[in-house]
């Protein structure tokens, strides 16, 4: 030890706090003794050589850091640095996180068709289920969702891929009230199970704050009956996770704005065809819309007057779209003797021809069904 109390300036003393702090991991307890020695018998300025009482007291706490140096430096043998101490409960937890990982893989070989590689992307997406108990989280809904929702193997393999965190959601606060809730809202029970598989996601929203609103908007904008809200949500369970009134509204006011569709008329192309509010405005509807009128030759009017009888019309991509206009367009030029043919820019630029529905025996429009 180079800094005896006795001899040690004020800044000294710091320097000895710095070497202290640097010997605290290897000396244990025999630094706090020497901080004691430092700070308590050492006040600043002052000198201890003239005291004999504080340097008897001294003596003592020398010893007593002499024995701690000595029974540290004994046992040093047996005792892990923290280094080694942290290697070793990392190298533990990867053997226990292999260890659960190997026994979920053995759970879902046995109860699903869920393979190896594919529990593992599972764990990948949601590291929790590691934690998760399969006595008392995993086997649970597994077995609920094959004897209570009546999936199939193959169907409730698939849900818990997309949805893995089914397994670490409560049957009692969770899933029964949604299957419930769905029941209630008068979804055919056997319609349940598709609309779970279609959409699993929906049995992770709360009841109370999410899925009874979104239903409220269904009710109130939309005029959709009761009676009919059972079928809604089993032909478009997508609706429920999505932001449901942002959706209603783009799409209101796309059709009002480009087609001249008042609300309550696009309202009887939704019941007829829920799928339209799933549609990209973008990507589906408006690339559709602008093809028909262009190929077709018929107003706005004309045309968002077909759409509402036969939303169905948006299912189809636009290739095959295309496809059934050439189609009637070749029986149009048999039948006419060419008079109705004609050619818009669209069908230029794709290579077919387009149709105008303007015949000589009459006007009008009408899609191609």
């Amino acid at each position: 030890m180079p800094w005896h109390p006795r001899c040690l300036s004020p800044m000294n003393k710091v320097q000895a706090l710095a070497w202290v702090s640097v010997r605290a991991t290897k000396n244990g307890l025999c630094v706090i003794l020497y901080c004691i020695a430092l700070l308590g018998f050492c006040p600043v300025g002052g000198n201890l050589s003239r005291s004999p009482e504080n340097a008897q007291k001294h003596d003592v706490l020398q010893l007593g850091v002499r024995a701690c140096q000595k029974k540290t430096s004994a046992g040093s043998s047996n005792t892990l640095s923290p280094r080694t101490t942290e290697l070793h409960g990392s190298r533990l937890s990867q053997e226990i996180q292999l260890s659960r990982l190997e026994n979920l893989i053995e759970f879902f070989s046995d109860n699903s068709d869920i393979e190896a590689h594919q529990v593992r992307q599972m764990v990948h997406q949601k590291p929790n289920l590691l934690s998760l108990s399969i006595e008392r989280n995993v086997a649970p809904v597994v077995h609920w969702l094959q004897n209570h929702v009546n999936m199939t193997r193959s169907g409730m393999s698939k849900t818990l891929r997309k949805q893995p965190n089914l397994l670490a959601s409560s049957l009692e606060h969770k899933l029964l009230p949604t299957v419930q809730w769905l029941l209630d809202a008068r979804v055919p029970p056997e319609k349940v199970r598709h609309v779970i598989e279609r959409a699993p996601s929906i049995l992770c929203y709360n009841v109370e704050n999410s899925l009874k609103r979104k239903m409220s908007v269904l009710l109130q904008t939309m005029h959709v009956k009761e009676e009919d809200l059972g079928r809604l949500i089993a032909t478009c369970p997508n609706l429920l996770l999505s932001n449901i009134e942002q959706n209603i509204l783009e799409r209101f006011e796309w059709f009002e704005d480009f087609l001249d569709v008042p609300r309550e008329r696009f309202v009887l192309a939704v019941q007829r065809h829920p799928k339209i509010l799933e549609y990209s405005i973008s990507a589906k509807i408006e690339p559709t819309v602008e093809f028909l009128l262009e190929s077709l030759a018929c107003s706005k009017e004309e045309l968002a007057e077909q759409i509402i009888k036969f939303p169905q019309l948006f299912s189809y991509n636009l290739q095959r779209i295309m496809e059934r206009v050439e189609v009637v367009r070749a029986q149009l030029d048999v039948h006419y003797g060419g008079r109705a043919v004609a050619l818009g820019s669209q069908g230029k630029r794709k290579g077919r021809p387009a149709l105008t529905s303007r015949t000589a025996g009459g006007g009008g429009c009408h899609l191609p069904h």
